[in-house]
């Protein structure tokens, strides 16, 4: 696994860090640091807050609207000619806050278009992590803010400090399969590479098994099988199959040779069941209403 240094401020949290190994390890949302604890507004001497626009723990009265999903008060900054770019001293971004949709999903997306029409930065990444606004958006599992940055020209290839790539992040959302299920859909058809590997060798595929390891472990069975019909999704892409798995599907996959010969194989069973069944059909033909019908090679 890719473990993350010491202090990382990853969106994903306990969750995510369970599934992959290293309890312990800080994952946390940009926004919460002292600004949630209650420290009390600085001030300038002899300026104001807004000359200043300076607030508590170095965030922005930006920064602020966007972390809050409020898209009537990011609109107000963006007209008075606030830069949609403003960081703090760790580079966090409006975006980057915004894509972590802590709240509705449409008050975080009327402010992620209000950025990006404004000229916000998509590759911006932030100082702790290397993280890029879509790392934070597919961490979430948010998969509408995760369309609306890749139709405006995110990187879905892009690395964070160990070499993560979005799609690492999409295989262990905070939100669970289903939602990861849809950003890696997304990012696939994005141009993802399916089989791009971090620091320690680890891929997409990787993250993928650990956390249906992990679902099992806690007894987590729907979100087992959700997680186990990503592999062909993966593999479909290009995901090459690891040496050794103990996962029962892998394992076969495996045997098999490769997913192609395995998706095969599953057609011709599936389609030899049916032959006798509608012998006025051509072979071929029954073929290509099972390939149509079934999911073939996901199970």
């Amino acid at each position: 696994m890719c473990y993350r240094p010491l202090g990382l401020r990853v969106f994903l949290s306990v969750k995510a860090a369970a599934c992959l190994g290293y309890w312990g390890r800080s994952r946390s949302r940009p926004w919460k640091s002292s600004v949630e604890r209650g420290q009390r507004q600085k001030r300038s001497k002899g300026k104001t807050d807004r000359d200043m626009e300076q607030v508590v723990d170095h965030y922005t009265y930006i920064h602020f609207a966007a972390r809050d999903g409020d898209a009537d008060a990011l609109r107000r900054e963006l007209k008075r000619g606030v830069s949609p770019n403003m960081v703090s001293p760790e580079r966090i971004s409006p975006l980057h806050l915004a894509a972590s949709a802590r709240g509705a999903s449409d008050d975080y997306l009327a402010c992620v278009r209000l950025l990006i029409d404004a000229g916000a930065n998509l590759s911006l990444a932030c100082q702790d992590g290397n993280l890029t606004a879509l790392m934070y958006a597919v961490g979430g599992g948010h998969s509408t803010l995760v369309a609306t940055l890749l139709d405006a020209g995110a990187d879905a290839n892009s690395r964070d400090e160990t070499g993560w790539t979005p799609l690492h992040y999409a295989l262990c959302t905070d939100r669970g399969p289903i939602h990861g299920a849809d950003c890696t859909r997304l990012l696939i058809n994005a141009g993802a590479d399916a089989d791009a590997r971090c620091e320690d060798g680890n891929s997409p595929l990787d993250n993928c098994i650990s956390q249906r390891e992990a679902y099992l472990q806690r007894g987590l069975d729907a979100e087992s099988e959700g997680q186990r019909r990503l592999y062909p999704l993966l593999l479909r892409a290009g995901a090459a199959l690891p040496a050794q798995s103990y996962d029962p599907y892998i394992q076969k996959v495996i045997a098999a040779g490769s997913f192609r010969t395995y998706e095969r194989n599953h057609l011709n069973a599936i389609a030899a069941t049916f032959l006798p069944k509608l012998p006025s059909l051509p072979p071929e033909m029954v073929r290509r209403v099972v390939e149509y019908a079934f999911h073939v090679g996901d199970y």
